[in-house]
């Protein structure tokens, strides 16, 4: 089974054909050919947190329901478990091929069910007095019904327009941070006016420093001390963020966009960069922005992950009908 990945826009056009009313002929082939590959199961489209964030974002209640009616209906809850969730793992493994620990890593558990694995447990599991609250509203519904109005609703927000009441569209600071943090990183890249090797070991460094936590974690489950961990080499330290499968992406889009010292850095760009690149280290196929595809099929990252990047949700019956490699 293939599994595919859709950044946020094309589930906005694919919920747009599936409604009956596609942007292009092409697209509701695309359409019919993603609803076959799921009913087959060819293929499965597991949701990120980010598709929830981005749902949450839309100020309107019928097109954030209609979205998240077809996340349920096409993802049937498959799910991608958030960055910070797949780091650790991911480093425990990193440091034992490079070490040779006696201790064996954990398996990395990328992809699991319902809005519980997708963000990390910040959702919980069902409640169970909400599912009687359905049941009772809904006699007619069988359990896996029953899971699905949960589910597309808690995607989907308020019944209302937001904001409303005290419910807002989710908070930009984390993200707001990451474009400071990126634009600062640029105007020293200026003032040093440094080169490509130099700029790219200075990514991989901040790249570090964000996952300083699951670092000291996997060194410690390890057993590699920070003597021999900080004895590696600086160009040894980008080979181990090319050995992550969540960051190899993230180390090349975000080395590609400061090669433009006039990129602006955006609170998106979190989103898109981060989960995108999670994305792209599991998944069988990734459809995404023309921007990101172009970047990403520019460098080597497809043939290292073994993903098909694509740009246009038209482009993914093709794709699906390949014989290359699936998970």
């Amino acid at each position: 089974m293939k599994r595919v990945y859709l950044d946020q826009n094309h589930w906005s056009y694919l919920s747009l054909a599936l409604g009956g009313q596609p942007r292009t002929q092409a697209e509701a082939e695309a359409a019919r050919v993603i609803a076959r590959s799921v009913a087959n199961q060819e293929a499965s489209f597991p949701l990120s947190t980010a598709h929830v964030f981005e749902t949450w974002k839309l100020i309107g209640a019928d097109k954030r329901l209609a979205i998240a009616r077809t996340m349920i209906e096409v993802s049937r809850h498959a799910a991608i478990a958030p960055p910070q969730q797949l780091v650790p793992a991911e480093l425990a493994l990193a440091l034992h091929r490079r070490f040779d620990t006696a201790v064996s890593p954990p398996e990395v558990q990328a992809f699991g069910r319902g809005l519980a694995h997708l963000s990390g447990g910040l959702f919980s599991e069902l409640d169970p007095e909400l599912v009687a609250y359905v049941r009772a509203e809904h006699p007619e519904f069988d359990d896996a019904e029953v899971t699905d109005w949960i589910e597309a609703r808690l995607i989907a927000g308020p019944e209302q327009d937001l904001p409303v009441g005290e419910l807002t569209p989710p908070p930009m600071q984390s993200a707001e941070g990451f474009a400071a943090g990126q634009t600062e990183l640029q105007e020293r890249f200026k003032q040093q006016n440094t080169n490509e090797p130099e700029r790219r070991r200075a990514v991989a460094a901040s790249m570090m420093r964000d996952i300083t936590e699951p670092l000291t974690a996997a060194l410690r489950q390890t057993g590699v001390t920070v003597d021999q961990f900080t004895a590696l080499e600086r160009k040894e330290l980008i080979a181990l963020m090319l050995d992550l499968p969540s960051r190899v992406a993230l180390l090349e889009l975000m080395t590609r966009q400061h090669a433009d010292l006039g990129t602006k850095w955006v609170a998106n760009d979190l989103n898109d960069l981060v989960y995108l690149s999670a994305a792209i280290g599991y998944c069988d196929i990734v459809v995404t922005e023309r921007k990101w595809s172009a970047i990403i099929n520019s460098t080597d990252v497809p043939a290292r992950t073994g993903t098909v990047v694509l740009a246009k949700l038209a482009e993914l019956p093709a794709a699906l009908a390949s014989d290359g490699g699936s998970s």
